[in-house]
């Protein structure tokens, strides 16, 4: 099973950029250019496991030849230092054969038998906050994962990262905010697997409608969605939630009632729903943590049958959450509790998004007519900063025949 998580937000910056494997001396060759005239650069970095070779061209009219720098690198922390700043970009081109596995990530190599794989670490230095875009194109069978860490945990591992990205086989797409800063990118393997790899980063200008929630943004669907609980980017309220409010607690349950072969999405008309401002008050077995906000639907079936409770789909049957972008994709999760809301031990289902393929917190159980099933949405934990710890939603409920 494929994982996307996020641990933190993720705040970055940029300008004109020099990466490594982590731990390089920087020598530089060559004679700068004269005055440069107007546009952006761009710098290209061929990383091996043990050398890095950055070239870099600035926009517009210059003087003779631009400066090239050469970076002795080795696997190890902190990389040889760059700089990244709005509008401009950079390519990592190089290989994982024949490095060490220095780091381990949560969501490919972990460090379990038969997953360890070598890795090698590009160091990003951010002068200014920026959509910063991550695209992996891994070659051949190397099955590549992206783990990015803060200035002080470039070693660290599990834990101190801000992201781990393992959606694809054939390589990874990363869009967030990133504050001013120093950061580390691990380019590490899934199932063991080494190879040949094209990192692309570009960091552009924070606005509503990039896809990504910077600050002052509650949503940013990347575009003029209609009905999507998100501000458009042309409105008054751009990038600000339009989403409903489901019950927040057992008292204000939104009470719902299914008939045998009916399907129900909620809401049906409008904006999704929306966790944002619920408290957290339930917990779920299947929750890692100490869980986050949470809202409750009181559902009653009319005749016995097997409810089947989804997480993750708009009214169209389409996935909320797709590619593993920022947005829709929150940490949910959704569990049942029979007969009694404020009782976990009552609790009959729970089912977290990370458990299947699809993104989908989604499962069935057997229900009784006539009895109410608290149904509650859930968060897998809560960081008021981290907009993938809650968001909008719809709940899809069917009810057929227990045969």
């Amino acid at each position: 099973m494929r994982t996307t998580k996020w641990l933190g937000v993720a705040l970055i910056s940029a300008s004109g950029i020099t990466a490594a494997a982590c731990g390089g001396e920087l020598e530089t060759n060559g004679s700068g250019g004269g005055g440069g005239g107007e546009g952006g650069s761009t710098t290209t970095t061929t990383t091996t496991s043990t050398t890095t070779t950055t070239t870099s061209s600035g926009g517009g009219q210059g003087g003779e030849g631009g400066a090239q720098q050469i970076v002795t690198a080795t696997e190890d922390c902190p990389g040889g230092l760059g700089t990244l700043s709005q509008g401009e970009s950079l390519t990592v081109e190089g290989t994982t054969t024949g490095a060490e596995d220095d780091h381990d990530e949560f969501c490919a190599d972990d460090g379990t038998d038969g997953s360890s794989a070598p890795d090698v670490v590009v160091q990003l230095d951010l002068e200014e906050a920026c959509t910063l875009t991550l695209a992996l194109d891994d070659v051949g069978s190397f099955d590549g994962a992206l783990s990015i860490r803060d200035e002080n945990t470039c070693a660290m591992r599990q834990g101190g990262a801000f992201a781990c990205i393992d959606q694809a086989a054939n390589g990874e797409l990363y869009l967030a905010h990133f504050d001013a800063g120093t950061y580390h990118v691990v380019i590490d393997g899934e199932s063991a697997t080494s190879g040949d790899f094209s990192l692309e980063v570009t960091c552009a200008a924070p606005f509503c409608g990039d896809g990504v929630v910077n600050p002052g943004e509650q949503c940013d669907a990347g575009g003029a969605v209609p009905n999507d609980g998100c501000g458009d980017p042309t409105e008054d309220n751009a990038c600000q939630l339009e989403a409903q409010e489901a019950g927040e607690a057992c008292g204000d349950a939104t009470a719902v009632e299914i008939a045998l072969n009916e399907a129900i999405c909620m809401p049906s008309e409008g904006g999704p729903y929306t966790n944002a401002s619920a408290d957290n008050d339930y917990l779920g077995s299947c929750v890692d943590s100490d869980g986050g906000p949470d809202n409750v639907f009181a559902v009653t079936p009319a005749v016995s049958g097997i409810l089947q409770v989804t997480v993750g789909r708009d009214c169209e049957g389409d996935l909320e959450c797709v590619g593993g972008d920022t947005g829709n994709c929150w940490v949910h999760a959704v569990h049942v509790r029979e007969a009694t809301c404020t009782d976990a031990d009552a609790e009959v289902m729970c089912a977290y998004w990370g458990e299947t393929a699809d993104v989908l917190s989604e499962g069935t159980v057997a229900v009784t007519g006539g009895t109410t099933y608290y149904v509650i949405v859930d968060s897998d934990y809560y960081d008021s900063t981290d907009d993938t710890t809650f968001g909008t939603y719809h709940l899809n409920l069917e009810l057929t025949p227990n045969n």
